[in-house]
């Protein structure tokens, strides 16, 4: 009994103290402004901008010279397997590059490159099957003729290493882009 009384008491206390003191249902209003009030107030401040007229000019691509590919035969070919079985492996050569050297490889991952000292290094990344840790090899073409950054490319080289500045490097060398 104690309890309902308690209770009783509690939710007369809790419903009072909501009312406003004339004890009328009114709309409490404020002065602030609204973010939608401030970017309003801004833009009509702000004033606009001349811009100038460029001329458009237009790229005319070269013309690209369609070339018969020979068939290469590849020791590891990464370019069919799922993620973790291409970062497994790529990182795998990696850690033991000296099981690899001289194979022929295949990978599909993107194409970065990298400047440092002047010197332009290529990379084709490949992630893991989460997408958020990535790896890869740097890699040279034999053509000179790089893919277009930041896209999905497949290459086909030699994996060796070299030495740059007293330090040993590891990459896919004379590699064909498909």
């Amino acid at each position: 009994m104690k309890k309902i009384v308690l209770f009783m008491l509690l939710s007369v206390v809790m419903f009072s103290s909501c009312a406003n003191k004339e004890g009328t249902n009114t709309k409490v209003t404020s002065n602030t402004k609204t973010v939608d009030d401030v970017l309003k107030d801004r833009a009509a401040k702000a004033t606009p901008s001349v811009v100038e007229e460029e001329k458009i000019t237009e790229v005319v691509p070269p013309k690209l010279e369609i070339v018969e590919a020979k068939p290469v035969e590849v020791d590891i070919d990464l370019s069919k397997e799922n993620a973790t079985m291409v970062y497994s492996t790529v990182s795998n050569m990696l850690a033991t590059p000296g099981d690899y050297f001289g194979q022929t490889v295949r990978i599909k991952g993107t194409h970065n490159a990298y400047e440092n000292n002047g010197n332009i290094y290529h990379f084709c990344l490949v992630q893991d099957a989460t997408a958020c840790c990535s790896q890869g090899f740097e890699f040279t073409v034999e053509n000179g003729k790089y893919p277009p950054l930041e896209e999905d490319t497949t290459i086909v080289g030699t994996f060796e290493s070299y030495d740059e500045n007293g330090m040993m490097y590891l990459r896919l060398a004379n590699c064909t882009v498909e």
